[in-house]
C-alpha cells in the first residue's frame, strides 16, 4: 500500500520528466523562466535580491554525471535526486533524515504546497519522498561550488544540516520551499545550517541534452 501511494504522489508531483518536455512551453502561464546559463556574479546577484546572503553555493551538469555514475539499482531514486528543487536534511551523523523534492509536493494552479499533511510543523520535518543512501552528505559537498560564504568541510559544527536546491528557472517554487524551510528552522532547538545550492547551470545543460 505504502509503494503504492508513494508512486501515485509521485505521478501527480512536478517530476523532472514533466519540467524537462514540457514546462518551457507554458511558462509565462506558470511564472517559470527560460533556462540561461549564469555567471557566478549572476547567481551571487540572483541570491542577494532574494536575501539568500550566507553559504551560497552553485552546482552544474556534473552533478548528474556524479550520481549517474553510482551504481543504481533503483532508477526513481536516481530520479529523485536530479529534480530541480530539494531539500536535504541531515543529522550530526550525517545521516539523511528527511529529503524533500518537488515530485512529491502538492501542485496547485501557482504554485506547489510543500506542508501538505503538515509535515513542515515539526522539526525535522516529516520526509517527502523516500529515504535512501544514494548520496551521502560528503557527495553533496564534494559536487559543491563555494560562491559566497564559508565552505561546507568535514568539521560539522551543528547538529543539523540541510541543502536546499534552488534556481531561477524555477524561481517561484524555489522561494516557496525556502521560506517553509527557514520557518521551520524556527522550530529546531540545535543549531542547524542552511546549504543554498543554485543548479540553474545544471538545469540548462539537461535541456540543452534533450534537444
Amino acid at each position: 500500500m505504502e509503494k503504492r501511494r508513494i508512486k501515485r504522489n509521485g505521478i501527480s508531483g512536478f517530476c523532472l520528466a514533466i519540467t524537462v518536455l514540457f514546462l518551457n512551453s507554458c511558462s509565462m502561464l506558470h511564472g517559470i523562466k527560460k533556462s540561461k546559463r549564469l555567471s557566478d556574479a549572476d547567481i551571487v546577484s540572483l541570491a542577494r535580491k532574494n536575501k539568500i546572503m550566507e553559504n551560497l553555493h552553485s552546482i552544474d551538469s556534473g552533478y548528474k554525471q556524479f550520481i549517474l555514475s553510482n551504481k543504481i539499482t533503483d532508477h526513481h531514486v536516481a530520479k529523485n535526486h536530479l529534480q530541480p528543487i530539494q531539500a536535504l536534511y541531515f543529522d550530526e551523523n550525517h545521516k539523511l533524515i528527511s529529503f524533500i523534492i518537488n515530485c512529491y509536493a502538492e501542485p496547485s494552479l501557482l504554485n506547489l504546497n510543500w506542508n501538505k499533511g503538515k509535515n513542515f510543523d515539526q522539526f525535522p520535518p516529516v520526509t517527502l519522498a523516500p529515504l535512501d543512501s544514494l548520496l551521502s552528505e560528503e557527495d553533496i559537498k564534494k559536487s559543491m561550488t563555494v560562491l559566497k560564504g564559508r565552505g561546507q568541510g568535514n568539521d560539522k559544527k551543528s547538529k543539523y544540516t540541510v541543502y536546499v536546491f534552488w534556481n531561477r528557472k524555477f524561481l517561484k517554487y524555489s522561494k516557496s520551499l525556502i521560506k517553509f524551510v527557514r520557518q521551520n528552522a524556527k522550530l529546531s532547538n540545535d543549531a542547524l545550517d542552511i546549504v543554498y545550492i543554485n543548479n540553474d547551470n545544471y538545469l540548462y545543460d539537461l535541456l540543452v541534452e534533450r534537444k
